[in-house]
């Protein structure tokens, strides 16, 4: 079998690596029609769409996304990307998956590769809110307001070191979970998991990442007004960081972190069963 054929074993390397993926052609297109497109005049899915057409071949975005050095060829569209990160090839694809991944490690801190990652999911995307939308008040609409206000989230923190495979499948199944599985969990159950920060990650390969779960309590936690300081030291702990390491960083005691911890687990708690 060959490497187009199966996905990868896991890799670490953070920028281009020797993956046959970054040297294959350009993947031309027949059609120059927009790879993602909606029949809607108005609503959340046709200001993504419009959005897209106006950075697609505008020369800043093209020119930064040249600097990725993900393809062996110069960019003409961020389309191009889209294409080369998978759009329309099987889902075991392995050269498609393995750009896609190289876009999710950039997309933590960089807001165009973002873009290109949720433009290559969109359609995925599209078919959660059709699907969802005949159950949710509002419609299709609602709920693909709902997905959109999750993915971006699930985007920037996806922990593209643990699950460097089915990248497109994951992310799509992770923004199903937060915009919708959770929310009807938060719902029937009071008691906020905010201990998951304190246990660290699940080792479980097919369970929703904790990682997802940590980074959505803490951002709503966040917006309804918890200090940013203990929101920032439970990222800290749901990094993998010990107490111990903590306070060599801040020049605090252990002590004092334990006990600063526990005070922000409660203050999240508050926050979040003030429904």
């Amino acid at each position: 079998m060959s490497h187009a054929q199966q996905l990868d074993d896991p890799h670490t390397a953070l920028g281009p690596c020797d993956h046959p993926a970054h040297r294959l052609p350009r993947r031309r297109r027949l059609r120059t029609d927009p790879l993602v497109q909606t029949l809607v005049e108005t609503g959340p899915g046709r200001r993504l769409v419009d959005e897209w057409e106006s950075m697609n071949r505008h020369r800043s975005a093209l020119q930064h996304a040249d600097g990725w050095g993900l393809v062996d060829w110069d960019i003409e569209s961020l389309d191009d990307l889209v294409v080369a990160a998978g759009f329309g090839l099987a889902s075991d694809n392995s050269d498609g998956d393995h750009i896609l991944w190289h876009l999710t490690v950039l997309a933590e801190t960089d807001d165009l590769a973002a873009r290109v990652v949720l433009q290559r999911i969109l359609p995925p995307l599209f078919s959660i809110a059709k699907r969802r939308g005949r159950i949710t008040p509002g419609g299709i609409a609602a709920a693909l307001d709902d997905v959109l206000a999750v993915s971006w989230v699930v985007i920037k923190t996806y922990p593209h070191a643990r699950r460097p495979r089915k990248v497109a499948a994951n992310l799509t199944r992770d923004v199903e979970y937060a915009a919708f599985v959770r929310p009807a969990r938060l719902r029937r159950v009071q008691e906020v998991p905010t201990d998951l920060a304190v246990n660290g990650p699940s080792s479980a390969p097919d369970s929703i990442p904790v990682d997802l779960e940590i980074a959505l309590v803490l951002n709503e936690a966040e917006s309804r007004g918890v200090a940013r300081e203990h929101i920032e030291l439970l990222r800290m702990f749901a990094r993998g960081l010990s107490s111990g390491a903590i306070a060599l960083e801040s020049n605090w005691s252990a002590r004092t972190i334990r006990n600063r911890r526990r005070i922000a687990i409660e203050e999240v708690r508050r926050a979040l069963a003030d429904d």
